[in-house]
């Protein structure tokens, strides 16, 4: 049977967290919204500190023949006396002989320019990335945007394998500038080569498998909604992709009970095939991003114990065992979530503005809808990220506390019991606990209801969105850009089953992104904190450092 102590006891750890409304923080633990110093620069700046240990998987390292791998880091994009300057003349010349052998058109009509107009853009920035070093940023962004629009014209927009061939050599050219560079020393021509580049192999895979779904997207929606449901030809651009020209529109006015049968399963090998190359990507890209990520967080947290073992004996005096191990083991751990949540808003960003314009394209007014999103998400999270920020920072000191009361309480366990003093820790362990809990709670609390009411501001977007359209699909009205959507080769010319049901996916899909980047961003106000931690202990100097002149201590040479 219970005693009132004990009962008294339980019925505390029994209300650590309340059933409505936060609970009990004292007030020295606790900081309000009117405390929060850090604003969104200063946020994004504690993100961009963590470059020194993203840069090594980012940029990788020199291969020299003979010599075999640098130690440092690789340079951002040129150094050490070597160039690319060959870059610019090998793209300019591939991006030239296309059209003068033939093998793409010569001509800047319509849709040509489209894939000419971003070529161009490729040819003016890697120029200006060679011999220039002053807008060197501006020109690598106008390089990716160009090699992306380049790419997505060639794939999506312009008929035939040989457009497609042709951007993906311009864009290789490019590439070859930044992994392949030459210099002349002692009379002869060295060249070296870039590797170990792991993140932008990570965001090529993820980039790839984004243009394989929009492409399996568009092909499998008309093939099911129109033309296995509704009987209707394909449409000619697809026909001939999937080598059944004869019953495309013109051809034939509704296809065949044994023909949609024989159609069904080109549907199915489709899809499977699709499958089957993905599949060993969606198996090796999650272990490949934890290995990345667990190289980067190594890094930080070697850096982390080297500062700590040059701090001297009177700050290690006033500052508590627990706090310490909670920042190298919890804290630091944060800067593996940042890269994890760069890739993610990337990744989440460019699947917003691909769907928005992709959604224009049928009706600028779904398109504004769907690019208005963001709008009240702004409003939403300007109110929720301080409170974020502070509420994080309460909860993490409150589990370092825990952390070290821990650590403390073991290591005193034999004066404890020596002197009767089990109550005292005990409550003290409860105490911690309880705030800890309360500051955790807090947290979670604030950022569930910051996604729930952002997803009931977007779902009257959805409503409306998703009303307008399934009404011009009812009355067949056409589309908007219906000469673009005539060369992509699908029947979205005019609001039907198959249009409908495809922007309906990426109409949701981007209300989807705008949530999920709402939701990463507060996450980042809290690995923004936890890495604010860490970094408070590495600005710290030692009291203690080396001469500048200092000489490496050497193995010993003799006995005394």
């Amino acid at each position: 049977m219970l005693t009132d102590p004990d009962y008294e006891a339980n019925k505390v750890r029994a209300s650590a967290l309340p059933m409505f409304g936060d609970g009990p923080i004292p007030a020295e633990r606790d900081r309000s919204v009117d405390e929060d110093d850090s604003g969104f620069l200063d946020v994004l700046l504690l993100l961009l500190r963590s470059w020194p240990y993203i840069r090594p998987q980012l940029l990788g390292r020199w291969y020299q023949p003979g010599k075999g791998y640098e130690d440092r880091v690789a340079d951002n994009v040129a150094g050490g006396g070597y160039s690319f300057a060959y870059a610019p003349v090998l793209v300019f010349a591939i991006a030239v002989a296309g059209p003068l052998l033939g093998y793409v058109p010569a001509s800047l009509e319509w849709p040509w320019y489209l894939l000419y107009g971003p070529v161009f853009m490729m040819v003016a920035c890697i120029s200006v990335m060679a011999f220039s070093n002053t807008v060197q940023v501006t020109a690598t962004v106008g390089l990716l945007l160009g090699g992306i629009a380049a790419n997505v014209v060639a794939s999506y927009v312009l008929d035939g394998w040989a457009d497609g061939v042709y951007a993906g050599l311009v864009t290789l050219g490019c590439l070859m500038g930044w992994i392949v560079q030459f210099r002349r020393h002692d009379g002869r021509l060295e060249y070296r080569l870039r590797s170990g580049t792991h993140l932008v192999y990570f965001y090529a895979i993820n980039f790839g498998q984004r243009f394989l779904n929009l492409a399996l997207a568009l092909i499998t929606a008309d093939l099911l909604n129109q033309n296995l449901l509704q009987n209707e030809p394909i449409a000619p651009g697809l026909a001939n992709l999937i080598g059944i020209p004869e019953w495309a529109q013109g051809s034939i006015t509704e296809l065949t009970q044994d023909q949609r049968h024989e159609l069904k399963w080109i549907y199915f090998w489709i899809a499977f095939g699709a499958f089957l190359i993905q599949l060993p990507l969606r198996v090796i890209n999650p272990y490949y991003n934890m290995w990345i990520m667990q190289r980067i967080n190594q890094d930080l947290r070697l850096a982390l114990l080297e500062r700590w073992h040059q701090l001297s004996l009177n700050y290690h005096s006033g500052h508590r065992t627990g706090d310490s191990i909670y920042r190298i083991y919890q804290d630091s751990a944060m800067v593996t979530a940042v890269i994890g949540h760069i890739i993610g808003i990337t990744l989440a960003l460019m699947s917003y503005y691909t769907c928005v314009v992709f959604a224009t394209l049928l009706s600028p007014w779904i398109g504004l809808m769907a690019g208005t999103i963001c709008i009240p998400a702004l409003i939403w999270g300007y109110w929720a990220m301080p409170r974020v920020r502070t509420r994080t920072l309460v909860y993490r000191a409150a589990t370092s506390d825990v952390t070290s009361t821990i650590q403390e309480t073991f290591g005193a366990i034999r004066l404890i019991k020596a002197f009767n003093a089990t109550d005292r820790a005990q409550r003290r362990m409860d105490e911690d606990s309880v705030v800890a809990f309360n500051a955790a709670y807090r947290v979670r609390w604030l950022i569930a209801m910051v996604t729930i009411v952002m997803f009931t501001v977007v779902c009257v977007f959805l409503i409306g969105g998703e009303f307008t359209m399934a009404f011009w699909a009812n009355r067949g009205d056409p589309t908007w850009a219906t000469d673009l959507i005539a060369l992509i080769g699908v029947s979205f010319v005019v609001w039907n089953l198959a249009s409908y049901s495809w922007t309906r996916d990426q109409f949701r899909e981007s209300s989807g992104d705008v949530r999920k980047l709402l939701r990463d961003w507060m996450t980042a106000q809290d690995m923004a904190m936890g890495l604010r931690r860490v970094f408070d202990i590495l600005d710290i100097e030692p009291d203690v450092q080396d001469r500048a002149d200092a000489k490496p201590m050497q193995g010993f040479a003799r006995e005394i």
